[in-house]
């Protein structure tokens, strides 16, 4: 049975939109892994050693965070917005004055 990360690195390869692809695909370690798709790329990493799929990951987490960066320049608002979103799942449950009231209902 394959490991859930080389299970969810496996997944998000065969997902990544064409743009990210081709991104990943000009990345100097990516080129030494010799995959000629992405597909051959996720079927590798059932194979490849730990330390190249941990390299990998991390290759893949930069090159996405710099196009959600690079999206968030262009519109600050929807940052703003993702912001509050995770402020507001931080939030564990209810105040106690809220708990108080749903007791009621």
């Amino acid at each position: 049975m394959m490991e859930l990360k080389r299970y969810y690195l496996k997944q998000e390869l065969e997902q990544l939109p064409e743009e990210t692809w081709s991104k990943l695909q000009a990345n100097d370690f990516v080129c030494q892994l010799n995959a000629s798709d992405r597909y051959e790329l996720a079927k590798r990493v059932e194979t490849l050693p730990e330390a190249t799929v941990d390299r990998l990951k991390q290759t893949v987490r930069e090159i996405r965070d710099r196009e959600l960066l690079d999206y968030f320049k262009i519109d600050p608002e929807s940052y703003q917005k993702m912001l509050l979103w995770g402020l507001s799942e931080r939030h564990d449950g209810l105040s106690d004055e809220e708990d108080e009231v749903w007791q009621d209902l």
